[in-house]
């Protein structure tokens, strides 16, 4: 199944084509090495039946090349961005993510692009896996059992 990974190495991918390097994965303490982009994805999933559905809401970051000049390259790098955003991206063969609701930002003060957008998935749940997940019977704590629940 497609999952939250797969979706942050699609998103990742097409973040080095266009940008011409892979996004750091370092945490964004203090950025160093310009130009550079990050992209972090939250998800939030449900069942439906025999479907999982989730929906993925995607933040891509990019700092421009000089934190202090430069807003007419700031703006192209949007207009590339943008660009892209309007093509599905592709998480596997079987798979595209299509871009939805995508709002760009720029930053003048940092010279940053900051990208929101949405995009939802509906997989079929693979035979086997349980529906709901079961319940914990008894729990052991520190070797201990716990006392069982009346029945």
């Amino acid at each position: 199944m497609i999952g939250i990974v797969d979706v942050i190495r699609a998103c990742s991918g097409a973040l080095e084509e266009l940008f011409g390097a892979p996004p750091t994965t370092k945490d964004l303490v203090e950025v160093t090495d310009r130009p550079c982009s990050y992209v972090q994805a939250e998800t939030s999933t449900e069942r439906d039946g025999g479907l999982r559905h989730d929906t993925y809401h995607i933040t891509i970051t990019y700092f421009a090349p000089y934190h202090d000049r430069g807003y007419l390259d700031l703006l192209k790098a949007q207009e590339k961005l943008a660009a892209s955003l309007i093509r599905p991206v592709e998480v596997d063969e079987r798979f595209h993510l299509l871009p939805e609701e995508v709002e760009i930002q720029p930053i003048r003060d940092e010279m940053v692009l900051v990208c929101d957008f949405s995009a939802e998935c509906r997989q079929e749940i693979p035979a086997g896996e349980e529906e709901t997940p079961s319940l914990m019977d008894t729990l052991d704590i520190n070797g201990a059992r716990a006392a069982e629940p009346d029945a």
